[in-house]
């Protein structure tokens, strides 16, 4: 156990099996958001907020050139410092948002369409780029706006407006920007004025406006979530169909790690001009100390919204009384269930037995990916890790009566721990993390890294937390020494995992070949080219044999002692400083 003197912050270790937009590192402060038919946020251009799109609003301000301070014929749309103003330009030259849609045009597309039947009857041409079940992550226009027809095909039409063929675009992530009914005024506008906008709460952008709080921990993470971890109210479901037929494994989400290699096209509270942070403290009054681990905050935040998410989705699926926008499966749903328990190598001997188990042997266990870094974050508080602890257990009945659990229990029992993750989360993200947290949070990635036996998706959320964690205690050796500042880099190879390996500490060298054992750069893939509207676009489309080899090859013994070289690098370090 690891306590922080002053708070009663506890990290222990447990038994089980184990991007904020406009305000960056952000004052944490997580708002409250209403309850909604979607069960996410009531997603108010639902009830018909209009969606502007890229080149009809956004354009304008954000796509500057990096070397000017102003956008002439904009009026008053200079840069003060407190946004880049050339994110349309990253989004469309380096983000893989940009490219969601124009995926669905590929030949592995195309060959999941053969394989689920969703083709032309007469010519058997691939229609998968209208299927609503996969615009509605492949695309900004939510799924009540996609006019699909009863087999779940939007109109072809469609397929050429902006507001689709451009992927995830501004508006699905900030929200539709446009006005909707009466009373219902839109951002669009409004967010120029920056004494109206900048200052306004959060709750009341989103009451008022549909303008999502992209600065709460909370609710960027949930943001999200969900699509990279999925929302059945919202139609975003990745099946095991789609798995079978081809969808490369989502990967799990950490958000400060998937942020970075976005990549991040925002500044940072930290980075902004000290008068406009002053300004922005006092107009809000809100708290926020440069000496505090924001991006740590930011990731234990979203580890717990990532275990809530990922159980709310399963609850949803197994309930047949949840309504959703798209056709639904029989429980069980296998892609709710840990892929590579069932998809592995026969081996004896082999570490899933030596671990032992969690369920009765051979009982299918949900995805473990979610598990210790929320734990992580659960240990923060003595009460909480109970909690955590006494919720996990409760989730053993329900899934041991029968292989993926009873559905008449199931849904109740992972609503209740996420309802828990969704409050610890809340509470969380009012807290200060401070270095000497940070530091005890540091030993304890460590510690599970090198003691526990983890499943691969598990071991690479310690990998990935860890540096998190490190880089913001010691900030200087890689971002410093290469000049990166996010936000203003639009070349593909300032991004990934650690491009710049000439200029790394020892413990980042070692980080850096981790990489080796497991796919820790969501940049590697095929460069692909897909024409759209007569013009060549360039993709960057997974590629499995990347993705399933090191699954393939994963042994926790070989990850316990490489990730043990971090840790004696890292102790090196700490007694060299002292």
């Amino acid at each position: 156990m690891i306590t922080a003197p002053g708070k009663g912050i506890h990290v222990a270790a447990g038994a089980f099996l184990a991007v904020t937009l406009a305000l960056g590192g952000g004052t944490g402060r997580a708002q409250a958001q209403p309850a909604g038919e979607s069960g996410f946020y009531g997603l108010p251009h639902a009830s018909g907020r209009t969606f502007e799109g890229v080149g009809t609003s956004c354009v304008g301000c954000h796509f500057k050139a990096q070397e000017r301070d102003s956008i002439p014929g904009v009026g008053g749309a200079t840069d003060d410092g407190w946004a880049l103003l050339n994110e349309v330009r990253t989004w469309g030259r380096v983000d893989k948002h940009y490219q969601a849609y124009a995926v669905l045009l590929m030949d592995r597309s195309k060959q999941m369409a053969r394989i689920m039947g969703v083709v032309d009857p007469d010519t058997g041409e691939s229609l998968i780029h209208r299927d609503q079940r996969c615009l509605a992550c492949h695309s900004s226009l939510p799924l009540d706006q996609l006019n699909a027809d009863e087999r779940g095909l939007i109109p072809e039409e469609l397929t050429a407006d902006p507001r689709v063929d451009l992927g995830v675009s501004c508006e699905g992530c900030h929200g539709a920007a446009g006005d909707g009914g009466p009373g219902q005024d839109g951002w669009v506008t409004l967010h120029y004025n920056k004494r109206q906008w900048r200052f306004m709460p959060a709750e009341e952008k989103w009451l008022k406006y549909g303008y999502y709080d992209v600065r709460s921990p909370v609710s960027q993470a949930r943001l999200c979530a969900a699509c990279h971890v999925g929302n059945a109210r919202t139609g975003r479901v990745v099946t095991h169909e789609m798995y079978a037929a081809g969808h490369p494994p989502l990967p799990g989400l950490e958000t400060e790690i998937f942020v970075d290699q976005q990549p991040q096209h925002w500044r940072d509270f930290a980075a902004k001009k000290p008068e406009i942070q002053k300004e922005f403290l006092e107009q809000t009054g809100q708290d926020w100390k440069p000496e505090h681990l924001h991006h740590t905050r930011k990731l234990l935040v979203a580890a717990l919204v990532n275990l809530s998410e990922s159980l709310k989705l399963s609850a949803d699926l197994a309930d047949s009384s949840t309504k959703l926008p798209v056709a639904r499966s029989e429980w069980p749903e296998l892609a709710q269930f840990a892929c590579f328990a069932c998809h592995h190598e026969l081996k004896t001997p082999a570490w899933r037995q030596e671990r032992g188990y969690w369920l009765v042997p051979g009982r299918p266990v949900p995805h473990e990916w979610p598990l210790p870094l929320a734990r992580l974050a659960a240990g923060l508080d003595p009460q909480a890790q109970r909690e955590f602890a006494a919720g996990l257990a409760d989730l053993r009945g329900p899934l041991n009566e029968q292989p993926f659990g009873t559905p008449r229990a199931l849904p109740a029992a992972f609503r209740k721990v996420a309802a828990w993750a969704d409050s610890r989360a809340e509470d969380l993200a009012t807290r200060p993390i401070t270095r000497d947290v940070g530091d005890r949070l540091l030993a304890e990635i460590a510690r599970m890294a090198t003691t526990e036996t983890l499943d691969y998706d598990s071991s690479r959320q310690l990998v990935w937390a860890f540096s998190v964690v490190y880089r913001e205690l010691n900030p200087t050796p890689y971002y410093t020494a290469v000049g990166f500042n996010p936000g203003t880099s639009i070349d593909a190879s300032e991004i990934g995992w650690f491009p710049h390996r000439d200029s790394l500490d020892p413990v980042e060298q070692r980080l850096a070949r981790l990489d080796d054992l497991l796919l820790l750069d969501l940049r590697k893939g095929r460069i692909q080219t897909q024409t759209l509207r007569g013009e060549d676009r360039r993709l960057l489309e997974a590629d499995l044999k990347l993705v399933l080899d090191p699954i393939q090859d994963y042994e926790p013994s070989r990850f316990k002692q490489r990730f043990s070289e971090v840790v004696r690098a890292l102790d090196e370090r700490r007694t060299a400083a002292n």
